[in-house]
């Protein structure tokens, strides 16, 4: 049998990860469960546990060892429901706004608070996985399927990011190994979509490991109506969409393993792969133009004990990530690309050291250093290549103080410095850029407070300074179309948020609800940019400054023991407040792709247990609804993108201690007509089914 590329590339990954998982699982040293991410792992000896309590989620989770940061954490089925990508996950979080170019298989970003796609650093494993072309994370690459934990902070970005920028950050955390077992997946759902996954799990009280290999592919020859350009019910017709399919492949290895003495040593390993037609515009379809999209990242983290004991910790961090884009046009169908061939390679390698010191019950210290290395090159058909290469270095420090029982004060500063050199093309002439060392050198800090008014009851207030660092794409250029500015600015901006927190008990058998609310601030200077540089090309400036004011607000309950509630809302007030009539031209003064009113809610009805003739654990039917208002799709605010709504019917059952488990759901029921960010159309009503089994 003679295996493609693909293939090739599936196996080797999956042969290595099967080596690593034996390697791991093998081992005789200890090995213990591993904490929540960024919290304190302890020192004691792990115990045999006779007796395992599950215990309920809260009907609003946030992260615990951050407490005075706004954040919104998802785990457990929420974040395995069918036909649900990250993006749809994401876009159900108070504050965060999610745009889409397409079906689920093209690019997805995610906003919050307003903030660009590029200020919101995203992290898979611990790994950010930001682009330097355009700066954001492609949603559409997070392999949703291996993912156990969200965290998603909304405009403070925890001290273990690196970088701290006015967007907050979101962290993938995946599957951890914890017993024996092995596992396998298969789901199908329309415009031909089909997959599954098989995965493999080694656990034991002194080591555990977990390798696991996924294939997705879909047709995505959905119908959308093609008013050809024109806003005339005579001209529209539906027709299927064309060149939009894709085939995906991911692999995962993970181990962790506890060195000698009270040593712990993790270890992840992940390749992405995916190839897919490219549409181009719906008036001006793309029907041979393809792409490639390539990930390869792995990490090491090794917590080791110190001289105090349990009370000072001390961990090592170092990731890779290679990325790979190519795109393949050869009847210059993309007028975007005007080039028969493009590949993009970014690379990064990233290494941290962080201490911890608890100098009393009430007093934590701690320093972290990060430095990071970062290569960009552009290669396209009849044009000069362009290249960069940035080294970034963080020093920063963060205290908290429990000054009393129900008052607590968190706080950190950084500086951060940025070397950057590449090669720019002006007017098709090579123009080499070195910059001097530190040439960018910047200062972030943050304080927060948090104070219990009860045990059911917590107020909580953050300020900050935060910058974000140009891409290398944005300095040097990432295409024929988009021009570099060597000498762009650094975007800087203020920020402040205050909200509640609030858990209330309702009476015996009724159930509980929780709720939260937050009222944020943000102004920026220097925000980049893109201006026309001629007919067929723009480059990015600074000039513009904004304000942005919102209000958050998520409520989450559990009633009668029988349903399951989930709201959320958000009101956004973005607006850009330059004052130079001769750099802000425009009358409208609102932010473009920012809608100013989204909200979300679900309601599921369920049974704990279930049929005990089935052996059903759970069974649970849900309605789900997704609103966002309309936005502009430019500065100007002559292209308004309309308002959707959209409702969802979702059910899962669990059986034999959730060993297996079946999911299905029907998207956009009411078929209601989408359209992206850039007027391309989103599929319409879709049918999701799976199944998980494990064993």
């Amino acid at each position: 049998m003679v295996l493609s590329h693909n293939e090739r590339f599936v196996c080797t990954v999956f042969s290595v990860g099967i080596a690593f998982g034996a390697l791991t699982a093998a081992s005789p040293l200890a090995a213990q469960s591993p904490a929540a991410p960024g919290e304190p792992v302890s020192n004691a000896s792990p115990q045999p546990a006779e007796i395992m309590v599950v215990a309920r989620r809260e009907p609003l989770e946030h992260a615990r060892a951050r407490p005075t940061l706004a954040s919104t954490v998802l785990s457990g089925e929420r974040l395995h429901r069918a036909g649900q990508s990250a993006g749809d996950v994401l876009a159900r979080v108070p504050g965060v706004q999610v745009s889409r170019t397409g079906a689920q298989s093209d690019i997805a970003t995610a906003s919050i608070r307003g903030s660009d796609s590029a200020q919101v650093p995203v992290y898979l494993a611990g790994v950010r996985i930001n682009d330097d072309v355009s700066g954001s994370a492609d949603l559409s690459t997070v392999p949703l399927w291996m993912i156990e934990r969200v965290e998603v902070y909304r405009g403070n970005a925890p001290e273990v990011a690196d970088r701290l920028g006015m967007g907050g950050a979101v962290f993938f955390w995946p599957r951890s190994p914890r017993a024996t077992r092995a596992g396998a997946s298969a789901h199908a759902g329309s415009f031909g979509e089909r997959g599954g996954w098989l995965a493999y799990e080694a656990g034991s009280p002194r080591a555990g490991s977990l390798v696991a290999i996924r294939r997705d592919q879909a047709d995505n020859d959905y119908p959308f109506i093609d008013d050809r350009g024109q806003r005339f019910d005579l001209d529209e017709a539906e027709v299927r969409r064309r060149n939009a399919d894709y085939r995906a492949h991911d692999a995962w290895a993970i181990g962790r393993v506890q060195l000698l003495g009270d040593a712990q040593l993790s270890l992840v390993v992940n390749a992405f792969e995916r190839e897919q037609g490219l549409t181009g515009m719906s008036i001006i379809p793309a029907e041979r133009a393809r792409g490639t999209v390539r990930r390869y990242l792995a990490g090491a983290a090794l917590r080791l004990p110190c001289s105090l004991g349990e009370r000072c910790r001390i961990e090592a961090r170092a990731s890779l990530l290679a990325a790979r884009l190519s795109f393949d046009d050869p009847f210059i169908e993309l007028p975007s690309l005007r080039t028969r061939w493009l590949h993009d390679s970014g690379d990064r390698v990233n290494l941290s050291a962080r201490g911890t010191v608890d100098v009393s019950s009430a007093v934590q210290l701690g320093v972290s250093a990060d430095q990071a290395f970062d290569d960009l090159d552009v290669t396209r058909l009849d044009n000069l290549p362009r290249s960069a290469r940035r080294a970034s270095s963080r020093l920063l420090g963060f205290a908290a103080w429990q000054a009393s029982t129900d008052f607590s004060v968190h706080g950190l500063a950084a500086i951060e410095c940025h070397t950057t050199e590449g090669r720019a093309d002006r007017f098709g002439v090579a123009l080499d850029v070195n910059g001097a060392l530190c040439s960018t050198l910047q200062p972030s800090a943050r304080l927060g407070v948090s104070h219990a008014l009860s045990s059911r009851l917590e107020l909580v207030a953050n300020v900050g300074r935060y910058v974000r660092v140009p891409t290398l794409g944005e300095l040097f250029g990432s295409s024929p179309l988009v021009q570099g500015s060597p000498g762009l600015g650094v975007e800087r901006g203020y920020a402040a948020d205050a909200g509640v927190r609030a858990a209330l008990t309702l009476p015996s058998g009724v159930g509980q609800v929780s709720i939260e609310a937050f009222a944020f601030a943000r102004y920026a200077s220097d925000l980049i940019r893109f201006r026309r540089t001629g007919l067929s090309s723009a480059a990015p400036f600074n000039v513009a400054s904004s304000r942005i004011l919102g209000l958050e607000a998520a409520l989450g309950g559990e009633l009668f023991e029988a349903l399951a509630i989930t709201a959320t809302a958000t009101a956004l007030d973005p607006r850009e407040t330059t004052e130079d009539p001769a750099l802000d031209p425009t009358a409208n003064d609102l932010l473009p792709l920012m809608s100013r009113l989204s909200a979300s809610a679900r309601v599921e009805a369920f049974a704990r247990p279930g049929w005990r003739l089935l052996a059903q654990d759970r069974f649970g039917v849900a309605v789900a609804y997704l609103h966002r208002s309309t936005r502009f799709d430019d500065p100007a605010g002559l292209t308004v993108l309309p308002a959707q709504s959209i409702f969802d019917v979702e059910a899962t059952s669990s059986h034999l201690g959730a060993r297996l488990l079946a999911r299905f759901a029907l998207r956009n029921v009411f078929d209601a007509r989408q359209l992206d960010l850039i007027g391309l159309p989103v599929p319409g009503r879709a049918a999701h089914g799976e199944l998980e089994v494990w064993f």
